[in-house]
């Protein structure tokens, strides 16, 4: 009979220990769970990023076309203006040629100078859009070097994160092993709470009339068995209630000689 109370007590402790078990179980697929949400959210962000930088490189090399095709304009206009300046030279000479004529002459100088007044006018605009090209080439390789760290940080936690799903399901594996173990160990000691039960039945010595318990005088209302013939089982149609996720049913009578059952 001790010996059926310490097997109790260790199913209740392995019982506890499964349930226990269970708990870290279910703990552990809610924050894998969490990591993963985390981990969508991150690769989300990721491909925001590389669609970022990739629209950064493209208008970058868009810029580095467009001053490149300003630049050779810019030469284009330079060699105008060194044009346009032997031009004068050339035209000054002239003049000097022609003051006895200087009505003509002097309207001629003027056109050649307003002709002059223009290409220098030319030269600083194509100067200041040279100036603004460079400024947006520095501002967008800026704005490039900081989306390539915003991908190597969002890249690092990447990392991390597989590597904390990675543990958190051999964490999950190692509590499925525990589980099936306990379930093992606890059909153990039910098989053998059952066999020490039955031989504890076996070595009941015979009772005299009149020293059966209330038990013992149980009788089949269909053969008139009592005593021994009578076993007392669960009736697993009746469940009266729950401890611990774990069902306790209703208690039935069969006879061991006729099989009858009765409550």
């Amino acid at each position: 009979m001790m010996e059926e109370n310490s097997l109790n007590q260790e199913v209740e402790y392995l019982k506890k220990k499964l349930n226990l078990a269970n708990s870290d179980l279910k703990k552990a697929q809610e924050e894998l769970s969490s990591t993963k949400a985390e981990l969508g959210s991150f690769n989300l962000e990721i491909d925001t990023i590389k669609g970022d930088l990739e629209h950064s490189q493209k208008e970058l090399s868009l810029t580095k076309m467009e001053l490149e095709t300003a630049k050779k304009e810019l030469s284009v206009r330079f060699q105008e203006l060194e044009v346009a300046q032997n031009e004068r030279e050339f035209l000054k000479v002239e003049v000097d040629k022609i003051k006895s004529d200087e009505g003509a002459k002097i309207k001629e100088l003027e056109q050649i100078k307003k002709e002059a007044r223009d290409s220098q006018q030319t030269i600083n605009n194509l100067k200041n859009e040279i100036n603004s090209l460079k400024i947006q080439l520095e501002s967008s390789s800026s704005k490039v070097i900081e989306l390539e760290s915003s991908l190597k940080n969002a890249q690092s936690q990447f990392i991390d994160s597989n590597t904390k799903i990675g543990d958190l399901e051999a964490k999950i594996s190692s509590k499925e092993e525990e589980i099936i173990k306990l379930n093992q160990l606890i059909e153990e000691k039910d098989k053998k709470i059952e066999e020490i039960n039955m031989e504890i039945y076996a070595l009941k010595p015979e009772q005299r009339a009149g020293d059966y318990s209330s038990e013992e005088r149980k009788m089949c209302p269909k053969c008139g068995a009592v005593g021994q013939d009578i076993r007392v089982v669960d009736d697993k149609t009746k469940i009266i209630s729950y401890i611990n996720n774990i069902k306790l049913y209703a208690k039935k009578n069969v006879c061991k000689k006729c099989s009858h059952e009765w409550a």
